[in-house]
C-alpha cells in the first residue's frame, strides 16, 4: 500500500498550514501577553489611586490645620 502525502490528500497548501500555525502562535503569544498586562496594568492603577488620595488628605489635612492658626 502506498502512502499518499497528506496535504495532496485532503487538498491542502503549504502555504495555509503554514499561515494557519502562524495565526494560532501569534493568539496565543498574544493571550499570554495580556494575561500578564491586565492585572499588571490594574495593579498599578490601583496604586496611582491610593497614592493620590493619600496626597489629597494630607492636603485637606493641612489646609485645615492652617486655618486653625
Amino acid at each position: 500500500m502506498k502512502m499518499k502525502n497528506k496535504l495532496y490528500k485532503h487538498h491542502k497548501s503549504k502555504a495555509g498550514l503554514f499561515i494557519r500555525s502562524v495565526s494560532i502562535l501569534a493568539l496565543g503569544v498574544s493571550a499570554v501577553v495580556l494575561a500578564i498586562a491586565i492585572p499588571t496594568y490594574m495593579s498599578v492603577k490601583n496604586q496611582q489611586n491610593i497614592t493620590v488620595k493619600a496626597e489629597s488628605e494630607n492636603a485637606d489635612s493641612s489646609s485645615e490645620v492652617a486655618s486653625y492658626n
